[in-house]
């Protein structure tokens, strides 16, 4: 390769000029502009994406004033500008567009990485008209939103659950021995003289008697530490007593959070992909502990010493002679979290064992094809790693933090379930037309229309959490992130029917 590239060093030089003639040519008669996008309550998770666009030499700007586009609108406080005629035009496109029709349908692993919908952004692409103006701030870079230390507190703390670092936040909280509680209906406070509305997902933290193992001061300490390291605003109160008729802070709507122990199935069987995902989400991003056993080990593995069971994606046949033991420890007060085949191994061995396999044979008639054509065809019967919109019940505890219902996952399998009896135990369902971008065909975009993506389910004293998708995919999903994090620390804030 080193002499080949030698040899050719003209012609290669050669390609690399006329590739950025053509870049320059092809963004100035592109109608698109630009593109917007925004991330209410979310700073962290916009400094993100702001910092993988930094790192492909892409420039982004401020959006200078509040702009509607089509309906969405995109607050200045927290909306973005990338204008697309620059040196990586042709990056940006990539990173943007919603593709959903290809030359070729055969595909080695991802047909879609539309940034935006990876991130759980609104964004929309604007016209030379829609760029006019004003519209277009300051340049800038990326950098992550430290909040100021809260001022101290004479009887608790709040904050919003929307922040993508928030898991973290109530982690270090957990594990210094802090009885934080989690809010489950929406609440208004009061704190530095400013009426605050919260959402759902608010996590208060008591001080006095009902803190736990941390004196005030030490827990005000910590809570300057959250806003610094974590990026998190973090609001003081002074009372119980909130300033508009509702729930207040002794609430019996503030539910207990147990401090999570994950145990994550590895080894033989298991897809290394997903298991190296989740580990590095709480490890590496939210500083979590993850015990990991292989799963050969876990008939001879006392699983009562931990709260969530995390099975991925693989094959999981081997579990079926400990299905008992799995079951009676989510009845006693587990949680089990599966993605993949390891939420459709749950699905048809603890949850709705009686109802059959969904994924049988319809005793259609067998047809016979060319070989040459195998590729072709078997295309049509897979799913290239497409971006897949869902609508996610943001009330539910498991949604808790995220702002919309419309969220987009990264699905590359046919795996969904059939909705539950339980009515209220389908967490996001697939609606028709659900394709964002990627491949997948209209027989399979039919197929899926109208299944649950994710399902949460309580079982006698514990729960089962099924993800189709993968929500940590590929480190890069940060949109969905969220709904497996909330898995692990609001498993049993929700009840089942009565």
């Amino acid at each position: 390769m080193i002499r080949a590239g030698l040899e050719m060093k003209d012609e290669l030089l050669q390609y690399q000029r006329e590739f950025s003639r053509e870049t320059t040519k092809l963004a100035s008669e592109d109608d698109i502009k630009a593109y917007v996008f925004s991330s209410p309550g979310d700073a962290a998770r916009a400094y993100h994406a702001i910092d993988i666009l930094n790192r492909h030499q892409i420039n982004v700007n401020r959006l200078a004033e509040d702009v509607d586009i089509d309906g969405t609108l995109y607050p200045a406080e927290n909306s973005y500008i990338v204008v697309t005629e620059q040196a990586q035009y042709r990056m940006i496109k990539a990173l943007f567009e919603l593709i959903t029709e290809f030359e070729d349908e055969t595909f080695y692993d991802v047909s879609g990485w539309t940034l935006p919908l990876a991130f759980d952004f609104d964004f929309s692409p604007l016209s030379a008209r829609e760029l006019r103006g004003n519209v277009l701030g300051e340049k800038i870079d990326a950098e992550f939103p430290a909040a100021p230390a809260p001022a101290t507190a004479s009887y608790a703390y709040l904050f919003d659950w929307s922040n993508y670092y928030a898991p973290r936040a109530l982690y270090r909280l957990l594990d210094a021995g802090i009885l934080p509680k989690v809010a489950t209906q929406p609440i208004t406070i009061s704190s530095n003289g400013e009426v605050i509305r919260l959402p759902a997902g608010a996590i208060l933290v008591p001080l006095g008697w009902q803190g736990g193992d941390l004196a005030d001061n030490e827990i005000h300490a910590l809570m300057g530490l959250i806003a610094k390291e974590d990026g998190i605003e973090v609001h003081p109160v002074d009372s119980g007593r909130t300033p508009q008729i509702g729930m207040d802070l002794g609430s019996r709507n503030f539910a207990n959070i147990p401090l999570p122990k994950v145990l994550l199935l590895v080894g033989e069987g298991v897809a290394s992909y997903d298991a190296g995902e989740v580990w590095h989400h709480l490890d590496a991003r939210m500083n979590m502990p993850v015990y990991m056993v292989n799963k050969s080990e876990i008939s001879d593995l006392d699983i009562n010493d931990y709260t969530h069971l995390v099975l991925v994606g693989g094959n999981h046949s081997d579990l079926e002679p400990v299905k008992g033991k799995i079951d009676n420890w989510v009845r006693n007060g587990g949680t089990l979290v599966g993605i993949r085949q390891g939420a459709s191994w749950a699905y048809d061995y603890l949850l709705y064992p009686d109802t059959g396999d969904s994924r049988s044979e319809d005793g259609s008639t067998n047809e016979r094809f060319d070989y040459a054509d195998k590729n072709g065809i078997e295309a049509n019967d897979i799913i290239g790693g497409a971006i897949f919109a869902g609508d996610l019940d943001i009330t539910h505890p498991i949604g808790f933090g995220i702002a919309n219902r419309e969220i987009a996952s990264l699905r590359n399998t046919l795996i969904a379930f059939d909705p539950p009896k339980n009515p209220w135990a389908t967490l996001i369902e697939i609606p028709k037309d659900a394709l964002l971008s990627g491949f997948a065909s209209s027989e399979n975009q039919k197929t899926l229309a109208g299944k649950a993506m994710a399902l949460a389910e309580r079982r006698a004293r514990g729960s089962v959490i099924l993800f189709a998708d993968n929500p940590n995919f590929r480190a890069y999903f940060f949109g969905t992130n969220k709904l497996f994090t909330n898995s692990l620390f609001f498993s049993l804030a929700f009840n089942g029917p009565r």
